[in-house]
């Protein structure tokens, strides 16, 4: 049986853009030959976090975030959808914490509680944040602030003085000179 060229070429048409399709959703994060559970879970802000950012465990990548929904009738809350290995057993009291990287990135890290009822696919997990880098820098900064304020006014205090003392100086040499001239 011979194939005319016509379908030879429809053919590698299917398979050419069904490896198009496939590769664009694998270079976007798209696993397709692991299955995942759906959990989700509701931030109030979740900064520059977006879809396919990694859900680490313990610093191993473990799944990453489908997608991020604003809740308009829920106070404009975000519901962020996650994609888990299956084979992770996640229990009630476990906690997905939204962290800031150093280069202003965004990060979920999971937190499994131990001893808790075994959450089902679909299920909401507790939302936790860790303070930012601007917020721990600007806690760190205040007190260092206030110890250069009492730094200037004692600073400012001194140069007063030594400009007393140049005027005191300047009086006695003065006075010293014109002892010497009337001697």
């Amino acid at each position: 049986m011979k194939i005319s060229k016509e379908a030879k070429v429809g053919l590698m048409a299917i398979v050419a853009l069904s490896m198009l399709y496939f590769g664009f959703n694998f270079l976007k994060g798209a696993d397709f030959f692991s299955s995942k559970y759906k959990y989700f879970v509701v931030y109030d802000n979740v900064g520059s976090l977006q879809p396919s950012n990694p859900i680490k465990l313990n610093g191993v990548q473990v799944g990453q975030v489908k997608s991020t929904e604003l809740l308009t009738d829920r106070g404009n809350k975000v519901l962020v959808t996650l994609e888990i290995q299956k084979n992770l057993l996640l229990t009630q009291g476990s906690k997905v914490m939204l962290t800031s990287e150093l280069l202003g990135g965004s990060a979920l890290m999971l937190q499994v509680a131990t001893g808790g009822k075994q959450l089902q696919q679909g299920d909401t997990l507790m939302a936790d944040s860790e303070k930012g880098i601007q917020a721990l820098l600007q806690e760190q900064a205040l007190p260092v602030v206030k110890n250069a304020d009492s730094l200037i006014i004692n600073l400012n205090r001194i140069v007063k003085q030594f400009d007393q003392t140049g005027y005191v100086l300047n009086k006695l040499l003065t006075t010293t000179d014109q002892t010497a001239s009337g001697i």
